[in-house]
């Protein structure tokens, strides 16, 4: 088809940012892209990787330099400008990002190192109401290969059902996702 494409591989055996669900995730990206916040590390290094893999595929920069490109524009500030204008362009606004108004911390009961389960944490998410609730979803604390101690809230689920907070609920304590 005389299209010019690259494979890159990356790790898919943890979550990537801290939020699961429409709104939580927007508030990663916004957090990783606006200079003046601090995002999850994970999501920033993941973006800059694809990023510069892309400037180099494209020839926006020479060989080995994409992600330095990606970091520049990053901290600039030019690409959250450009995300806020893509937004309005389609009608949205970047604030007013809520969160489902049920809500429950889980906190570890003992130390220990978190282990997450992608799958199982997946379907906790559809569980609480997400992706068709777009407040609904998880909140993750802590990712894996984490320390925590006896009472860290592990994870914050939200939605805007209360039986679909207790059903993700009973899901978490029954299925266990995160074991500690």
């Amino acid at each position: 088809f005389g299209k010019k494409i690259k494979i890159v591989l990356t790790d898919g055996n943890k979550p990537i940012g801290k939020g699961i669900g429409p709104v939580l995730e927007m508030k990663d990206v916004i957090s990783v892209l606006d200079p003046s916040k601090e995002g999850p590390k994970d999501l920033e290094e993941k973006s800059i990787f694809l990023a510069g893999e892309i400037f180099e595929m494209t020839g926006k920069s020479k060989k080995g330099r994409g992600k330095n490109l990606a970091k520049e524009i990053l901290k600039s500030g030019k690409a959250f400008e450009k995300f806020k204008e893509i937004i309005q362009a389609q009608g949205g606004k970047v604030t007013d990002l809520k969160t489902g108004q049920f809500q429950r911390d889980l906190v570890a009961k003992k130390k220990g190192v978190v282990e997450i389960d992608n799958k199982k944490i997946s379907f906790l998410a559809r569980m609480s109401g997400c992706p068709l609730d777009k407040k609904s979803g998880i909140y993750l604390h802590f990712n894996t290969g984490d320390k925590i101690k006896v009472g860290d809230k592990i994870i914050t689920l939200y939605s805007e059902s209360k039986s679909r907070l207790e059903d993700a609920t009973e899901y978490y304590n029954n299925e266990k996702p995160i074991i500690v």
